[in-house]
């Protein structure tokens, strides 16, 4: 029948459709580069307590201290700032290659 059915089948189609399927699959243009809501590693106190924080702190820190919290690149199984908040940190994933190579290493790897 031409008619489409109201629920999916189990098997594929013996005839192919005429256009492809809209894909319900997010895709990289939907990435939205947004500061997360959890917190990151700022120091360890000398008490031993880790110290975290929060991208709203963050932002409102003067703007040297924001460049090195958002540079720190350890510890690595720690949340960082640059991973916790892109926005803040300008750390956002693009969707091509840069022309030169960042110099710290990244903690994800690219798409």
């Amino acid at each position: 029948s031409s008619v489409p059915s109201q629920v999916p089948s189990l098997l594929p189609s013996s005839v192919p459709s005429q256009a492809p399927s809209v894909s319900q699959q997010p895709t990289e243009s939907d990435y939205i580069c947004e500061d997360k809501t959890s917190l990151f590693y700022v120091k360890t106190k000398n008490n031993g307590k880790d110290v975290f924080k929060d991208c709203a702190w963050l932002r409102d820190r003067i703007l040297h201290r924001q460049e090195k919290l958002c540079a720190m690149t350890a510890p690595t199984d720690k949340s960082l700032a640059r991973e916790v908040c892109p926005f803040t940190c300008d750390t956002c994933r693009t969707t091509s290659p840069s022309v030169a190579p960042s110099s710290a290493p990244s903690s994800e790897p690219s798409l």
